[in-house]
C-alpha cells in the first residue's frame, strides 16, 4: 500500500524536444541577426536570439503544441500559433519576416497561413501533414494532386493534371534550379511517373504553383513545382530505419562540425520484388513485380564565405509485365535518374543575397513491348545528360522596392532511340536522334509596397533554345490588396512559355536514301495566357477559405500539318497514360493549336489543432482545344 502511494506521488515525465531554424528576410532571403525568438509553452517561455547568421535554437521544449514569436527592430512583427513538436524528430522552422515600409500597429501573421501575403495559385507542401493523406503512399507527388486544381488521370501514374492541361506542361526545380523528371519510370519527356525519387524524409518543403506563377519560373505552362532540400540536423546526430510490405528505409543525419555544417543521408529499397524471387514459377511466368530503389545526400556548410550546399539525388528502376500466363507477350519499362548540385549562398553587403549554382542531371528512360515468339515489338530509349549554371541577385533598394534578377543557362545533349521490327523476316528499324543544344533563361522582378496593405509585383522571363533558334519574352504582373485584417484580394496576368519536348523534335522518319528526317525542328514554343483572381479570408477561428477564378488561353500548340494525319492531335494532350506515345509521330506538325480553360476552385483548410486537420477542395472547370479540323473537343 505505501510502496503504491509513492509510486503515485511522483511527477509524470515530460518529454521534450529541441526547436532550431533560421530567421529571413521575406524578399532577399537574407538572414536577421539579433531577433529575438520566444516560444509560449505550458505557461513557460522560453527565450534566445538568433546569431549572426539568422540560425538559432533552444533545447528541452516540452512536446506538444506550441506558440513562437519573433521581433525585430527593422522588420514588422510574426507570431504562429499551434505549432507541433514531437518526440520523434526535432523541428526545424524557416521564418521570413517582412521589412517594415510604414509605421504600422503590431500585425500578427497566422499559422494557418500556408503562403505567403498575396501569392496567387500557391500550395505549400507540409511534409508531416502530407504522409497522411489517404493513398499518397509517400509520394509527394501524389500529396500533390490533393490540391485544388489539382488531378491524376489514374492510379498507375503520379502525373499531375493541372487545370485540365497536359502534365507534359509541368516542370520540377530543386534547390532552385530546373531539373529533369525525378519520378521513376519516368518516360520521355513527360513530367510524372509510377513513384516519386524525392524522400519526404529528406524535404524541407514543396511549393506548387497552379497558374501566373511569378517572373522567376519559365519554361512551363502548365505548373511548377519547387523543391528544396533540408539540412541535416546542425546539433544533434541520429539515425532511422523503417520496414514494411512495401519498401525499407534507412536514413542518418547529423552535425559535421556543430552549429556550422551538417550531413544529411536516406536511401529507400522497395520489397516488392523479393517475392518473386523467391518463386521461380513466378518470376517465370508472370513477370517481376517492380524492382525499385533511391537514394539522396545533402551536405551543409556554412562560414565567411556564405553558405554550401552539396546534395545528390538518384533513382533507378525496372519492371518487366507479361500480358497474361503463357504468352510471351511482355511489356519492359527501366529508367534511371541521377541529379546532384552544388549551391553557393552569400551575402552581398546589406541588402543583396547572391546564390550561384552548378548541377549536373542525366535521365535514361527505356520503354516499350517485345514477342519474343514471334521476335515482334518496340523499344523507346531516350538518354538526355544536363549541365546547368545559374547565378541569381536578390537586392533590397528600401522596404519598399524589392528586384531580383537571374540567369540559368543549360547545356543539353540528348539521345533518343527508336526500335522496331514489325515481323519475324523484317529487319530491326532504327531511327536515332543525337544532338548537344543549349537552353537560356533569364528573369528579372521588381516588388513594389504601394501601401501598407497593397503591393505590385511586375516581370520578365525571357528563354532561348539554340536547337531551332526559337525565343520568347514573357511579361507577368501581379497585384494584391489586402481589404480587411481577414479579407485579402489578388489578381494575376502572365504569359507562359514552354518550349516543345525534346521527343517531339525528334520525330520524324527515314527517307529512301536511308536518311534520317526531321520535320518538327521548327516548332515554336507553346504559349499561354493566365488570369486569375483569388479571394482568401479566414471565416472560423484556425480555418482558412480560398477561391480562385482563372481563364486560360493557349496557342502555338503542336498540331499536325496533313489533314489525313490524325486530325484530334494536339500538343495539349501530350503525356496522359504513358506518355511516350508521341515520340512515335513521324508525320511534319506546324505551330497553329489552341486551348482554353476556365473554372473555379475553392479550398477550406483547418490546420492540425485539437488531433484533427481539415482540408477539403473542390474544382469545378473547362477544357477544351482546336486541332487541324478546328473542332472544339475536351482535353484528355
Amino acid at each position: 500500500m505505501l510502496y503504491g502511494i509513492s509510486i503515485a506521488c511522483l511527477p509524470a515525465q515530460i518529454l521534450t524536444q529541441s526547436l532550431s531554424g533560421v530567421v529571413e528576410d521575406e524578399d532577399t532571403e537574407i538572414g536577421l541577426a539579433q531577433a529575438g525568438i520566444a516560444v509560449y509553452s505550458r505557461g513557460e517561455i522560453y527565450y534566445t536570439q538568433t546569431d549572426e547568421n539568422g540560425n538559432f535554437v533552444l533545447n528541452q521544449i516540452p512536446v506538444g503544441t506550441i506558440r513562437i514569436a519573433c521581433k525585430h527592430k527593422d522588420y514588422e512583427p510574426y507570431v504562429a500559433s499551434n505549432i507541433r513538436i514531437s518526440s520523434g524528430n526535432s523541428l526545424v522552422l524557416t521564418i521570413r519576416m517582412q521589412k517594415k515600409a510604414f509605421e504600422l500597429e503590431e500585425v500578427i501573421i497566422s499559422a494557418a497561413r500556408k503562403q505567403a501575403p498575396g501569392t496567387i495559385s500557391q500550395h505549400q507542401l507540409n511534409m508531416a501533414l502530407g504522409n497522411n493523406f489517404a493513398g499518397a503512399l509517400g509520394d509527394p507527388a501524389r500529396m500533390m494532386a490533393r490540391f485544388a486544381g489539382v488531378t491524376q488521370p489514374d492510379d498507375l501514374r503520379n502525373n499531375l493534371v493541372i487545370r485540365g492541361n497536359s502534365p507534359v506542361g509541368v516542370k520540377w526545380s530543386i534547390e532552385g534550379i530546373t531539373t529533369i523528371n525525378p519520378n521513376h519510370f519516368a518516360t520521355v519527356g513527360n513530367s510524372g511517373g509510377g513513384v516519386n525519387i524525392l524522400n519526404p524524409y529528406t524535404l524541407k518543403n514543396i511549393r506548387l504553383y497552379t497558374g501566373a506563377f511569378p517572373a522567376e519560373f519559365g519554361n512551363a505552362n502548365s505548373g511548377m513545382v519547387e523543391v528544396a532540400l533540408r539540412n541535416g540536423h546542425l546539433y544533434q546526430r541520429k539515425s532511422m530505419g523503417r520496414t514494411n510490405i512495401v519498401d525499407v528505409e534507412l536514413a542518418t543525419e547529423g552535425p559535421i562540425k556543430k552549429g556550422k555544417s551538417s550531413y544529411l543521408l536516406a536511401f529507400r529499397r522497395s520489397n516488392l520484388d523479393f517475392a518473386y524471387q523467391i518463386s521461380s514459377l513466378l518470376k517465370g511466368y508472370l513477370g517481376n513485380a517492380p524492382k525499385v530503389y533511391d537514394g539522396t545526400f545533402h551536405l551543409f556548410f556554412q562560414g565567411n564565405k556564405g553558405q554550401f550546399h552539396l546534395y545528390g539525388i538518384g533513382g533507378n528502376s525496372q519492371l518487366r509485365l507479361r500480358n497474361s500466363l503463357g504468352n510471351d507477350a511482355q511489356n519492359l519499362f527501366r529508367s534511371r535518374t541521377l541529379v546532384s548540385g552544388l549551391k553557393h549562398v552569400m551575402v552581398l553587403g546589406k541588402r543583396a543575397l547572391w546564390t550561384g549554382h552548378v548541377a549536373y542531371s542525366n535521365s535514361f528512360t527505356g520503354n516499350g513491348s517485345l514477342q519474343s515468339l514471334n521476335n515482334e515489338g518496340r523499344i523507346l530509349e531516350g538518354n538526355e545528360h544536363k549541365l546547368s549554371l545559374s547565378g541569381k541577385v536578390n537586392f533590397s533598394v528600401n522596404s519598399r522596392h524589392h528586384i531580383k534578377g537571374g540567369v540559368t543557362h543549360h547545356f543539353i545533349s540528348s539521345r533518343i532511340n527508336r526500335m522496331t521490327r514489325k515481323h519475324p523476316d523484317s529487319s530491326l528499324i532504327e531511327f536515332n536522334f543525337h544532338k548537344t543544344y543549349h537552353l537560356t533563361q533569364a528573369f528579372v522582378s521588381w516588388k513594389w509596397r504601394m501601401a501598407s496593405n497593397i503591393s505590385l509585383n511586375t516581370g520578365l522571363h525571357s528563354l532561348a533554345l539554340s536547337l531551332n533558334h526559337t525565343y520568347s519574352i514573357d511579361p507577368r504582373i501581379h497585384l494584391s490588396w489586402q481589404v480587411y485584417e481577414k479579407n485579402q484580394l489578388a489578381l494575376g496576368w502572365g504569359i507562359h512559355s514552354q518550349v516543345q519536348p525534346t521527343a517531339l523534335y525528334a520525330t520524324g522518319y527515314r527517307n529512301r536514301y536511308g536518311e534520317n528526317v526531321f520535320p518538327n525542328f521548327h516548332l515554336q514554343p507553346g504559349k499561354s495566357h493566365h488570369v486569375v483572381l483569388s479571394y482568401r479570408t479566414t471565416i472560423l477561428q484556425n480555418v482558412s477559405f480560398t477561391s480562385e477564378c482563372y481563364y486560360l488561353y493557349h496557342y502555338q500548340m503542336p498540331i499536325f500539318r496533313d489533314v489525313f494525319q490524325p486530325k484530334s492531335f494536339s500538343g495539349l494532350n501530350l503525356g496522359y497514360e504513358y506518355g511516350d506515345d508521341f515520340a512515335w509521330y513521324s508525320a511534319p506538325m506546324q505551330s497553329t493549336g489552341t486551348g482554353r480553360s476556365y473554372g473555379v476552385e475553392i479550398t477550406v483548410e483547418k490546420p492540425f489543432v485539437n488531433r484533427y486537420y481539415v482540408l477539403f477542395t473542390t474544382s469545378l472547370y473547362d477544357a477544351k482545344y482546336r486541332a487541324t479540323d478546328q473542332v472544339l473537343r475536351n482535353t484528355a
